[in-house]
């Protein structure tokens, strides 16, 4: 399973400490029953370099495969096109879903969008929702 990772609004609430322990531990807990690998959605992508970010990620970290295309200056490319280029570039045809504080940016993959609390971020009021998610996914592929 990927996963497409935001940071703000899901590692960390939009106001909080970048990269919160607790947020990322929730999430790396979950992300590990499934195995899933972590490709980076977040515009955190176009402003520090991989090595960077990837030890910001701490254990999250480790999950990271790469990241979507970098967008253009000053423009909000619909983060469906940066899913879309990702998966094609890459061949990919499993199961994927996308961790973000904002749904509305996927169009029609709005379904396979946990949208996370932008105050708070990724918390265990979030880990069944996670899990339903990955199971509808995983239904819907069969």
């Amino acid at each position: 399973m990927i996963a497409f990772l935001d940071f703000d609004g899901v590692v960390h609430g939009v106001h909080g400490d970048p990269f919160d322990g607790e947020c990322m531990a929730q999430l790396e807990a979950c992300l590990a029953e499934y195995d899933s690998r972590v490709v980076i959605i977040s515009s955190w992508k176009d402003e520090l370099p991989l090595d960077v970010l990837l030890l910001r990620l701490r254990q999250l970290g480790r999950r990271v495969v790469g990241a979507c295309a970098e967008e253009p200056a000053f423009t909000r490319v619909p983060r469906e096109q940066l899913v879309d280029q990702w998966l094609m570039e890459n061949a990919y045809s499993g199961p994927w879903l996308a961790l973000d504080d904002n749904p509305t940016w996927y169009g029609r993959h709005y379904e396979r969008v946990l949208a996370t609390t932008p105050k708070t971020g990724f918390t265990e009021d979030d880990v069944p929702r996670f899990h339903a998610l990955v199971a509808a996914i995983r239904a819907g592929e069969q």
